[in-house]
């Protein structure tokens, strides 16, 4: 929050500087309201392109070798815009055009220098000093990734829960209490100096997004999870995805008969494979996507053992991503959304929920064309069954059925724009 408050606020103070510069004197209040009303607009797209480009999350409060070249690759795309959006759409023009340039200048030097030189210094004096009352793999995982990723800004402090008061400890993770009364008299303690306390399956989730599979249970699940409908949230979801899909299906309707005709030139195949998987609640539906394959790829194979090879154009079609477009009617039918874990085939489901425990609860939401797990995970499961990947996987797919709300949606959905738009992704 601190880092966009900051972003629009110099937004409007390069306007107030451009207006400044240029008439040398200062603007009034009628003068900067009325150039304030189009670039408001403008704003908005930035921060946009900005959430894109990854300038509000972690890596961008410290991983400051890479910050300039975001920042600059940001604010280039964002030059773009702003040429683009005053010059050819004049219902919208700032007049002279030299102020959009001025703008422009002054915009580059205050976003570099607050996020480059300004943010680092307030996060300075916010060094945390965390306390493990616990141990276990997850913890040591913690412990390493706290200690080697210069990302956070934080200090790992040893020693007994006694002298905690005398170390300036800020956070002290542990276990759920339970029946440790002495523990929690200690930490109560411990409240008057200002300690926060977070249990280390939160903060575990906090850290790498996504849930301890070894560490919950049923209970959990009933503290976390839930399969009652959101009713506001179901129905923004559903006509976002409708109208999304809509237009995006209409755009892409060319798209058809290019693929139709490549098809029948190098391998004279079907235009379209019918894959069965498994929707919400565990539903089969008929996923559509361009033919990839030497045959239709239903998922017999997984039963029957056929062999089956990517074609060349498939290998092109999937490279681009371009044979998921078909997928688009799914969602208007309302098979998938366009957010949500990504639908599985049912062979291989009987085999995950039989060898991962909870792997079932992943279904009582409707599954989507793109998910947290495509977007954050490292390793993704082979074609097969591939139990590590896929148990990895769930832990991302449980951190979205916990949190999932419209603003993480909408996350997701951008940042599998930027994915695509780089071709890169899972």
């Amino acid at each position: 929050m601190t880092l966009l408050v900051g972003d629009i606020s110099f937004f409007v103070v390069a306007l107030w500087l451009t207006l400044f510069s240029r008439a040398r004197e200062i603007p009034s209040w009628e003068v900067f309201s009325q150039n304030l009303l189009p670039f408001l607009i403008i704003f908005a797209v930035w921060i946009l392109v900005f959430f894109i480009s990854d300038l509000y999350g972690r890596p961008a409060i410290f991983f400051r070798h890479r910050l300039p070249q975001t920042i600059f690759n940001a604010l280039l795309i964002n030059s773009g815009i702003a040429i683009v959006f005053f010059y050819f759409l004049p219902y919208f023009g700032v007049n002279p055009k030299t102020i959009l340039f001025i703008d422009l200048f002054w915009s580059f030097f205050l976003i570099f220098s607050w996020r480059r030189f300004l943010v680092p210094l307030l996060l300075r004096g916010r060094r945390e000093r965390i306390y493990f009352a616990c141990q276990g793999r997850e913890v040591e995982e913690l412990k390493k990734e706290i200690k080697t990723n210069k990302q956070y800004n934080s200090a790992i402090v040893d020693g007994e829960i006694g002298d905690l008061g005398r170390s300036h400890v800020t956070t002290i993770v542990s276990n759920p209490y339970g029946d440790n009364e002495g523990l929690v008299k200690d930490f109560y303690q411990l409240l008057f100096k200002g300690v926060n306390f977070v249990t280390v399956d939160s903060f575990y989730e906090e850290v790498f997004e996504r849930v301890p599979l070894s560490m919950i249970d049923e209970r959990w699940f009933l503290e976390n999870i839930t399969n009652r409908s959101k009713i506001i949230y179901d129905f923004l979801k559903r006509t976002i995805d409708f109208i999304l899909a809509f237009v995006l299906a209409i755009i892409t309707l060319p798209v058809y008969p290019l693929v139709w005709i490549l098809m029948k030139v190098f391998d004279q195949g079907s235009l379209f494979s019918f894959q069965r998987r498994l929707g919400q609640n565990g539903r089969p539906i008929n996923l559509f996507k361009f033919r990839t394959m030497t045959v239709a790829d239903d998922g017999g194979r997984w039963e029957a053992g056929v062999e089956n090879q990517v074609t060349k154009l498939g290998q092109i079609l999937r490279k681009t991503r371009i044979d998921e477009i078909p997928q688009l009617w799914n969602v208007l039918w309302g098979d998938v959304s366009l957010v949500g874990p990504r639908p599985e085939f049912p062979e291989p489901v009987k085999q995950y929920s039989e060898a991962i425990p909870f792997y079932e609860v992943r279904h009582i939401v409707k599954p989507g064309l793109s998910g947290w797990a495509q977007i954050y995970q490292e390793g993704h499961p082979h074609h097969g069954v591939d139990i590590v990947e896929t148990r990895n996987k769930l832990s991302y797919d449980l951190y979205y059925l916990k949190n999932r709300n419209l603003w993480l949606d909408i996350s997701i959905a951008l940042k599998t724009v930027k994915i695509l738009i780089l071709s890169k992704g899972k």
